[in-house]
């Protein structure tokens, strides 16, 4: 029995044990140390009291330091928190530092006390954390100088642009296929090798293809095309019109051709159908010519036409007028010589003229 009666005392003894150990949420000098509590009952009154707040810099309560009394206004327990932060004072030995105390009475509804609550503020300062040693970095290794003899590529890597820079289709199949490996051995040398005598070797090499192949020359089968195209409009040559394009199409299919005696072959088929074709029109320009001159030699042998005078371009009005007076004429005399028959004789007797 006296073990229940004593139950009451027993809990407040223990949560005031508990508010003995609730310090302040640790913090080092330079930070914001905050410490709280919140009392639940439906009627609270009591005091805050600050003792001592030498160790923080911007010190803040809340509510607010002094007396205090709130109640919930029901039966119902409230809740009101309280609160104290400020920033810890540089040079503060760490520990722990007791700066006030929260006195508070907690009741019921009806203003009976269930039990008084003594809080210390307390702030803990811990010690500023050493930083950790920064690791120095290694030090890379230093790099010796070269110092063995050094090797021109410089002509080499000349060579192998510039036989990059030719076109297959320049070439017949045989020089592009010989010129072709010789360019890949240079530049595996190039990539490979740091011998100088085997740099230079494949330089010579190298430049010795490029002088043994000869590009192929298109400029006589493209001269007589070009010739070729400018006579097709004019179809005045017969059989030999017909000839022109028969060697016209083979001819320009050898444009794309990887043989020389090819391309030279259809060169001289085009050449000799516009030789026989010239040949033609340089005739016919003769002929024409001396036309031309016999003419001009008629012109200057026969006599100079004397100008016509200004009456010889009236003489066809002068036709007609006359022909046209000489009309009413002839129509005048037979009208006339119709009266004529109309009317009858008189009778004479020629014997009274004697």
């Amino acid at each position: 029995m006296k073990l229940k009666k004593n139950i009451p005392a027993l809990l407040l003894l223990v949560i005031f044990c508990v508010c003995l150990a609730a310090p302040a949420l640790a913090a080092v000098p330079g930070e914001t140390a905050f410490w709280g509590r919140t009392i639940s009952a439906p009627r609270i009154s009591g005091s805050l009291i600050l003792s001592d707040t030498s160790c923080l810099d911007s010190v803040s309560v809340s509510p607010g330091e002094g007396p205090f009394s709130y109640e919930s206004g029901s039966d119902e327990a409230g809740a009101w928190t309280f609160s104290v932060s400020g920033v810890v004072r540089e040079g503060i030995d760490p520990g722990t530092y007791t700066i006030g105390h929260l006195d508070v009475n907690r009741m019921d509804a009806e203003g009976q006390s269930l039990g008084y609550l003594y809080v210390p503020i307390v702030i803990r300062v811990d010690p500023v954390p050493t930083p950790e040693p920064t690791a120095e970095p290694t030090p890379e290794p230093t790099k010796r100088p070269y110092t063995g003899p050094y090797v021109d590529q410089s002509e080499l890597k000349a060579l192998i642009a510039e036989c990059e820079a030719l076109q297959e289709t320049d070439y017949t199949v045989a020089d592009w296929e010989m010129l072709t490996e010789v360019l890949e051995e240079a530049s595996e040398v190039l990539q490979k090798s740091w011998d100088q005598q085997k740099i230079n070797e494949a330089a010579q090499t190298l430049k010795e293809a490029m002088a043994t192949v000869v590009p192929l020359d298109r400029s006589a089968l493209q001269a007589a095309l070009d010739e070729a195209d400018s006579l097709l409009t004019y179809d005045g040559f017969g059989s030999l019109y017909a000839e022109l394009l028969t060697v016209l199409s083979p001819g320009r299919a050898a444009m794309e051709a990887r043989e020389q005696a090819q391309i030279d072959e259809q060169a001289a088929q085009l050449q000799d159908v516009l030789h026989r074709i010239q040949v033609i029109r340089d005739n016919y320009s003769v002929v024409v010519e001396k036309e031309i001159v016999k003419e001009k030699l008629v012109e200057a042998e026969a006599p100079p036409v004397q100008e016509k005078t200004t009456a010889f371009r009236y003489w066809p009005v002068l036709f007609a007028g006359s022909a046209l007076v000489n009309l009413v004429l002839v129509l005048v005399l037979i009208r006339r010589k119709k009266k004529a028959v109309e009317i009858p004789l008189a009778k004479y007797n020629m014997d009274e003229d004697f």
